[in-house]
């Protein structure tokens, strides 16, 4: 009897592993089933479908073959679906998606020094840094000291205290650097340029009369003294105006601009002598900027960066996805939009700009997916010429 009880325990531990057995194969299987059927995110475990508001019309990033698959997989990974029509930099192209951080999670893969965190515009606390006025540079890469005794005054006399107020709907910020070239024209990019959620624009690029080609919105006017606007009716009044100081007498033209009297000293040309914005619209941008871009996103060899160089960089650490329009010269375009006037492909900027090393240098955030698209296509087409 003994030896039957124990047949029979015998049997019922081996039913009962047989069991256990069978329910873990049936929940292995049904966890496989689920997970092939609800592909998510790495970063939020959300499902990529809800990521995605809407299929959009986008031009292509102009990758070359051999990464083109990789990164529209990863595009597609992290939410960034575009139609057929991303085979094409040039075309209809609408905004797409956004993704919290993208664009600074992907240049730090590119550029590991790169500091996302970087302060963009200059504050009252800006002896708190500790970087400003240290090293033996001076304008336009660091403040001298009696530069710093001049920021100081103006900084009193700009309320906003370098912290703009831009929101999107969804908290992340879709921005083009519209450039001025004449690739803009003819292209009808007017509403597509103003779907942005940041419009960054350079210099005295005009925007009434070619509003159908370059849109109407701005959100930054990245500029210099010497590239400031004359014509008062070109003033955007809800727009960011951002200086730019190449040189100390700079902040000798922006006071004499916020105090409205006669701006003096030498300049290289003529320049605004009053802007009718109000105080708060101003910004002074970090030198550390044009360091960081000139030194170390370009090897410039002790040249100045570009607007369009400084512009860019200023969207890589403001901006989470970053396009591009109105970029690129050659012998068929005009070398500015509102001017009729050509330099047989080469831009004008004398022996301070190295616009050839820059170019290579977008080109190749292009091609790495840090900048998503050029609209207007310019650099796609030198690219592939070359």
């Amino acid at each position: 009897m003994a030896m039957h009880g124990g047949k029979v325990k015998c049997l019922k531990l081996l039913l009962l592993v047989v069991g256990v057995g069978i329910f873990w194969l049936f929940c292995d299987s049904t966890f496989r089933r689920h997970r092939r059927d609800r592909i998510k995110l790495k970063d939020t475990g959300r499902p990529v479908q809800s990521m995605v508001e809407s299929t959009v019309k986008a031009v292509d990033t102009s990758l070359p073959n051999n990464t083109e698959s990789e990164h529209l997989k990863e595009k597609e990974a992290m939410g960034l679906t575009t139609s057929a029509a991303d085979s094409n930099r040039t075309g209809t192209h609408s905004p797409g998606s956004c993704i919290k951080g993208f664009v600074q999670k992907k240049f730090r893969e590119f550029m590991p020094s790169f500091d996302r965190d970087m302060h963009m515009f200059i504050t009252k606390a800006y002896r708190e840094w500790g970087v400003l006025g240290n090293s033996s540079d001076e304008l336009p890469f660091d403040f001298s000291r009696e530069d710093l005794l001049r920021l100081d005054t103006l900084l009193n006399l700009l309320p906003n205290n370098g912290r703009p107020s831009i929101k999107s709907d969804s908290g992340c910020r879709r921005c083009l650097v519209l450039g001025s070239s004449g690739a803009l024209l003819e292209k009808g990019l007017g509403q597509v340029i103003d779907a942005y959620d940041v419009v960054i624009r350079m210099n005295d690029a005009p925007v009434k009369g070619y509003q159908n080609d370059v849109g109407s919105r701005t959100d930054f006017r990245i500029f210099y003294p010497e590239s400031s606007t004359l014509n008062q009716a070109d003033l955007d009044t809800g727009a960011y105006y951002v200086v730019v100081m190449y040189k100390s007498n700079d902040l000798n033209w922006l006071q004499a601009i916020l105090t409205k009297v006669k701006p003096t000293g030498q300049f290289w040309k003529w320049v605004a002598q009053k802007l009718d914005i109000d105080p708060a619209q101003f910004l002074i941008l970090n030198p550390q900027v044009l360091r960081v871009a000139g030194r170390e996103h370009v090897r410039l060899q002790g040249r100045w960066p570009t607007m369009g160089l400084i512009a860019t960089t200023f969207a890589l650490h403001y901006c989470d996805v970053v396009d591009l329009a109105g970029f690129g010269y050659g012998s068929s375009i005009f070398n500015h939009y509102y001017e009729r006037d050509k330099t047989g492909g080469q831009p004008v900027g004398g022996t301070q700009h190295n616009a050839a090393a820059e170019k290579d240098y977008l080109i190749r955030l292009l091609d790495k997916g840090i900048i998503s698209h050029d609209l207007t296509g310019v650099y796609k087409d030198n690219h592939n010429a070359t």
